[in-house]
C-alpha cells in the first residue's frame, strides 16, 4: 500500500507540473499574441504618420485649402480601412458604402453612387432586392482588395457588366432574384450568374445621369446559403486580428498614391492624358482622361471634346490635388452627359473658372485654384482625348462663349436647388 500511495504522490507531482508548465506556456502565447496586435496597431498609426507626410512633402499644400483637405483625404482613407477591413465577414456579406461625398478618396464619380460585398470565392450565394430607379447598375466581380497584400496589383477587374445584361430575375414591381456561385447548383434551373473563380468582392456602382429626378436607391441583399451563415465580427485567433490590422496599414501605404495625384502631371497642368485603372479597380469598358488644372482667379479653362456617336455616358468633375471630388451635392463642379448642350458637329464645349459666365456649360471651381479635372467616357465608340484652353476670363466672350446657351441668375439658382434635392433623394437624406 505505501508503495502505491508513493506513486500516486509522483504522479500527482509530474500532473501538477505539467499544469503548471502548460499553464506558462499558454500565458506566455497570450502575451506574445497581444504584442503582435500591439504591433499591428502601431503599423497602423506609423501609416497615417506616413500619409501626413506624403500630405505636407507635395508643391502644391502650401495653402490652408490644399493643407487641410490632404489631411482630410488621408483620415478618409483611413475609414475605407475601418470599414472594409475591420468588419466584414464573407459567411453573411453586407452592402458598404464605398466612395462618394463622406467616403471621399480616390477619385469618385458625382454621377455614381458606389457599395461592394465582400465574398467567398467558393460560396454560393442569393442576390435579392429592389432595382430602383438609376438609368442603369454597373456590376464588378474582382479579386482582391486593398491591403490584402503588399504586392503593386492590389486590385483585379476580372467582370465588368450592367445589370440588365445578367440573368437577374427581375420581375415588374423592380423585385429581383438570383443564385451567385462559381457553378449552378445542381437542380436549380432559375436566375444564376456565374461567380468567376477566386473573385472575392462584388462592387457595385448605380449611374444616377438625369439630376432632374428624384430616385429610390436600389436595395442589394446578400445571403450565403451553401452552409450556415457566420454573422460573427469576432477575431477568434491573433493571426486574424494582426491579418486584419496589417492590412489596413498596408491600405494606408498603397492609397497614399491618391494623395500623390495632383505632383504626376509631369507633362504640365491643363493638359489632358488618357488613364487606364484595371488594376486599380477601375472599369474595363471605360475610358479615363486626367488633367491638372492651375486656373487663377481672372482665367478659365474651355474643354472641347468630340462626343462619341455612340456613347452610353460620358461626365467631366472636379477634384482637389488629393483625388477627392468636389461638393457635388450644393456646387455645379461636374457635368455630365444629360447636362451638357453640345453643338450641331456634337462637340462638347466646357467652361471651367471661378466667376459664372451664365452659359449651361459651366463647372464652378468652387474655391480651387488648383485641382484634378477627370473625363469618364463609358461603352463609348472610338473618343479622342479632349482639348484643354486656357485664357483670361474676360476673353471668354469673344472667342469661347459664342453659340453657347446662356442661363441667367435665377436659372442658374434653380439648377443648383435641383442638383441638391437629387443628391438628397440619392443618398436617402
Amino acid at each position: 500500500m505505501p508503495k502505491i500511495v508513493n506513486i500516486l504522490s509522483r504522479f500527482t507531482s509530474v500532473l501538477l507540473m505539467l499544469l503548471v508548465s502548460f499553464s506558462f506556456q499558454a500565458r506566455a502565447s497570450a502575451v506574445e499574441d497581444i504584442e503582435k496586435i500591439d504591433q499591428s496597431w502601431d503599423e497602423i498609426i506609423a501609416s497615417l504618420t506616413k500619409s501626413g507626410n506624403v500630405v505636407r512633402d507635395q508643391p502644391l499644400s502650401n495653402t490652408v485649402v490644399n493643407r487641410f483637405e490632404g489631411y482630410r483625404a488621408a483620415l478618409a482613407i483611413t475609414s475605407v480601412g475601418y470599414a472594409n477591413l475591420l468588419f466584414p465577414h464573407q459567411d453573411s456579406p453586407e452592402y458598404i458604402p464605398d466612395f462618394g461625398p463622406l467616403v471621399n478618396y480616390c477619385a469618385p464619380s458625382p454621377d455614381y453612387k458606389y457599395g461592394i460585398f465582400h465574398l467567398d470565392s467558393k460560396a454560393t450565394y442569393r442576390v435579392r432586392g429592389q432595382r430602383g430607379d438609376a438609368e442603369f447598375i454597373d456590376l464588378q466581380q474582382q479579386i482582391g482588395w486593398y491591403g490584402h497584400t503588399s504586392d503593386k496589383e492590389q486590385i483585379k477587374t476580372m467582370v465588368n457588366t450592367t445589370f440588365m445584361e445578367i440573368d437577374s430575375g427581375l420581375d415588374e414591381s423592380g423585385y429581383y432574384e438570383f443564385i451567385l456561385s462559381v457553378e449552378r447548383p445542381k437542380g436549380y434551373q432559375g436566375p444564376w450568374w456565374k461567380l468567376e473563380e477566386g473573385v472575392n468582392a462584388l462592387f457595385i456602382r448605380e449611374f444616377y445621369i438625369d439630376y432632374n429626378s428624384k430616385p429610390r436607391s436600389a436595395t442589394f441583399h446578400i445571403d450565403r446559403i451553401d452552409q450556415p451563415a457566420n454573422a460573427s465580427t469576432v477575431a477568434n485567433n491573433a493571426d486574424d486580428a494582426v491579418f486584419r490590422l496589417s492590412s489596413v496599414a498596408r491600405m494606408h501605404d498603397y492609397l497614399n498614391l491618391c494623395l500623390r495625384q495632383g505632383s504626376t502631371f509631369t507633362e504640365g497642368d491643363n493638359r489632358f492624358r488618357e488613364e487606364r485603372y484595371d488594376e486599380g479597380a477601375g472599369q474595363l469598358n471605360q475610358r479615363y482622361f486626367q488633367a491638372r488644372y492651375n486656373v487663377r482667379t481672372d482665367e478659365a479653362l474651355v474643354v472641347e471634346w468630340q462626343v462619341p456617336k455612340q456613347c452610353k455616358f460620358w461626365s467631366f468633375a472636379l477634384y482637389n490635388d488629393y483625388w477627392q471630388v468636389l461638393n457635388y451635392g450644393n456646387r455645379q463642379i461636374h457635368l455630365n452627359s444629360s447636362m451638357v448642350d453640345v453643338d450641331e458637329n456634337n462637340v462638347a464645349r466646357i467652361i471651367v473658372s471661378h466667376k459664372d459666365p451664365r452659359v449651361q456649360n459651366w463647372i464652378d471651381l468652387d474655391g480651387h485654384n488648383t485641382g484634378i479635372l477627370m473625363g469618364r467616357a463609358k461603352i463609348c465608340g472610338e473618343a479622342t482625348v479632349p482639348k484643354l484652353t486656357a485664357m483670361p476670363f474676360a476673353s471668354l466672350e469673344r472667342k469661347a462663349l459664342v453659340g453657347m446657351k446662356s442661363v441667367t441668375e435665377d436659372e442658374r439658382k434653380q439648377q443648383l436647388v435641383i442638383r441638391r434635392e437629387h443628391y438628397l433623394h440619392r443618398y436617402s437624406r
